[in-house]
């Protein structure tokens, strides 16, 4: 791992200005937010909220474990700041979960037993490329954020809807240090060569870590809606994120 030198005139700048934003973030806490445990849920609905605290619980840590590996590998002194304090998220974050899964059900539910699928998605992520590897962490952070819009509205009247609430706060912040990252490297000659000759595939490899169309289906169990809705929900707003940092990555057929 190589320290890095500050560039003083390159702390006005918006990648900068992302770590001092972080630094300065709302604190908050996920034990007083579950407080007493006060619900409106039934008997199904708190046995679904302990379970995705449970997932919510793993996939945060493999959050902190991705976005550490990014701090290592930056040459970007704001970029790695930047992301220190998302480690630092993600580890709240992780703790919150777990706060709430223990405080429902005493312990963690069952889920990601053998730990396979957590273990291929950090294998991806290690095996990837710097950028690659940044899109794929924003990709990530960015459907999380937009699935949390969905998680709050289902679990309305519990604190877990607040805790959701809280960490997406933290996640949009995270996509906003990759979006910026994304931006300068598709800038350069070399880096937007890099991604017009790989970008579709990154993109691929990504979304088959994370099997889209299986989380739909599952969301479509709880808000009613069509599984295929949901998806293109996701994709119109994963694809507006990249639009709006300049990459076009060609639709999948």
């Amino acid at each position: 791992m190589t320290l890095l030198r500050p560039e003083i005139e390159h702390l006005d700048e918006p990648s900068y200005q992302l770590f001092v934003r972080a630094r300065e973030r709302e604190r908050w806490s996920a034990r007083e937010l579950i407080g007493t445990g006060q619900t409106v849920l039934d008997d199904d609905g708190l046995e679904r909220a302990w379970r995705l605290a449970s997932t919510s619980y793993w996939a945060e840590q493999a959050g902190l474990v991705a976005a550490a590996e990014l701090v290592v590998g930056t040459e970007d002194l704001a970029v790695r700041m930047s992301l220190a304090t998302a480690v630092d998220d993600e580890a709240r974050h992780s703790d919150a979960f777990l706060a709430y899964a223990v405080a429902r059900g005493g312990e963690l539910a069952e889920v990601y037993q053998d730990g396979s699928y957590l273990d291929e998605l950090h294998a991806t992520l290690s095996a990837a490329d710097q950028a690659e590897k940044f899109l794929m962490h924003t990709m990530f952070e960015g459907l999380a954020a937009d699935e949390f819009i969905l998680l709050q509205r289902i679990f309305a009247g519990d604190p877990l809807a607040e805790i959701y609430r809280h960490v997406r706060a933290d996640e949009t912040r995270h996509v906003a240090i990759g979006l910026n990252y994304l931006r300068r490297s598709y800038a350069s000659k070399d880096g937007r060569e890099n991604w017009d000759a790989h970008g579709a595939e990154w993109e691929r490899r990504g979304l088959a870590v994370i099997n889209l169309p299986a989380a739909c289906t599952g969301l479509a169990e709880l808000t009613g809606q069509p599984a295929e809705r949901i998806e293109r929900w996701f994709m119109h707003r994963h694809r507006a994120r990249l639009r709006g940092v300049g990459i076009r990555i060609p639709e999948r057929r």
